[in-house]
């Protein structure tokens, strides 16, 4: 991965270079996230921080800049204090050459980066709040534009830049998602002797959490595992219910390796077998996921995979005897949208909800190189008919390629016999 975030840095500096105005980047380290009083919660990079320079430090700043032929990389002075307590820094200067870039060790990174922003009109900055970058353009911003003199007087969002390349994954980027992703199956795996008549849910939860972080993943977001009618709440949380017989048990979960996400649901049943009725709610469910990965081709909009998912759902809610009436007409009503009240998916990359704003954004484009979620759904919030309270999401991670697509999150079954089987 070392030569592409060269190349990465070279992408966005030839963008500045194909434009009239003279423009600069600067990204940061995440800020610490206090926990409580003085401890803090596990150290997570910044995305955008990391997708350009692969460094996992705190206190570090990137700057990109029109006019400079080499990158500017901003970290601290070595503070022994510091070391003794929290451990050694990485090797800034390793990191800097890997990158092309300039290396500046300093304790005023805002006096550093003002002095390198002169003569430029516009600068990009994150709206991330304890950012250095946050801060500088805050100070920009602040500042009357008679005092600005040669400072840029237009600030834009780094997400105008980091998008459009983020969006789009490199060979290394999905393989990295598909080890997460097989981590994430794995856990599966691994935790389904845990499920049992009696079974906390939040135990399971535990379980799955430890089994990623012992293959040297972390948890990529809160794990989602849902007994009985927790499962009709979208992101669940509690964990405080046991599992009964004759239950179904959603689990939602993704892996973080390499600060890359995988996220997978899956729907198990309790006993180790599905009864009739989960059989036919689960079979619907799944046939709308078949319908809405089929329909992923490049030039597509996520609006034709979301109809799919809906057509399949809507046909099967009609079969099972919640709706009534013809298809075409319930689909026109979107009678289904109590049952299915998200979108199709998301993108997926270096956040689980990644950069691209495909979420409900059933006008977006697919094109070849996108990692998104297809996971439809039926929640019942409360007994409907013969169907009591439940949910059942089927969901996986999707690339789309220049022939249609690829799973990237194969692994744990999806098929009813095949889940009883894992049993």
């Amino acid at each position: 991965m070392s030569a592409a975030y060269r190349s990465r840095i070279s992408r966005i500096k030839k963008l500045f270079e194909d434009r009239e105005e003279s423009a600069a980047l600067v990204v940061s380290s995440a800020p610490l996230a206090v926990k409580n009083r003085d401890t803090h919660y596990p150290y997570r990079q910044n995305s955008d921080f990391y997708y350009l320079t692969g460094c996992q430090a705190e206190g570090c700043s990137l700057l990109i800049s029109s006019q400079r032929r080499q990158a500017t990389l901003l970290v601290p002075k070595f503070d022994p204090v510091k070391a003794q307590w929290d451990g050694f820094p990485p090797n800034f200067r390793k990191i800097a050459a890997t990158l092309g870039a300039e290396l500046i060790e300093t304790e005023g990174q805002q006096a550093e980066l003002l002095t390198r922003l002169k003569d430029h009109d516009v600068l990009y900055h994150q709206n991330i709040i304890g950012t250095e970058s946050f801060r500088l353009g805050r100070r920009l911003a602040d500042m009357p534009a008679f005092s600005r003199a040669a400072l840029p007087r237009v600030l834009k969002d780094i997400e105008e830049i980091t998008e459009p390349l983020r969006l789009y994954k490199d060979r290394g980027e999905i393989s990295l998602i598909k080890h997460a992703a097989r981590i994430t199956n794995q856990s599966l795996k691994g935790a389904l002797p845990f499920v049992t008549k009696g079974a906390l849910e939040a135990e399971i939860g535990h379980t799955l959490e430890y089994l990623m972080k012992v293959q040297g993943a972390t948890p990529a977001f809160n794990t989602i595992v849902a007994a009985g009618p927790s499962a009709s709440v979208l992101h669940y949380i509690n964990g405080q219910r046991r599992l009964k017989s004759g239950e179904l048990l959603l689990i939602d979960l993704g892996a973080e390796y390499q600060m890359y996400a995988a996220d997978i649901t899956r729907v198990v049943p309790a006993s180790g077998k599905f009864t009739p009725l989960q059989a036919e709610l689960y079979d619907v469910v799944l046939s709308a996921q078949k319908a809405a990965i089929k329909a992923v081709r490049s030039g597509r909009a996520t609006g034709d995979l979301y109809t799919a998912a809906a057509r399949e759902l809507c046909i099967g809610l009609i079969e099972l005897g919640v709706l009534k009436g013809k298809a075409s007409k319930l689909m026109a009503k979107k009678a289904y949208k109590p049952f299915f009240p998200h979108g199709i998916g998301h993108t997926l990359g270096l956040d689980t909800h990644d950069i691209g704003r495909l979420r409900g954004n059933n006008s977006a484009k697919l094109k070849v190189g996108m990692v998104m979620t297809i996971e439809p759904c039926l929640y019942f919030l409360k007994k409907t008919g013969k169907i009591p309270a439940c949910g059942i999401r089927i969901e996986d991670d999707v690339l789309v390629t220049a022939h249609g697509c690829e799973v990237l999150s194969a692994g744990f079954p999806k098929e009813r016999t095949e889940i009883e089987a894992a049993f």
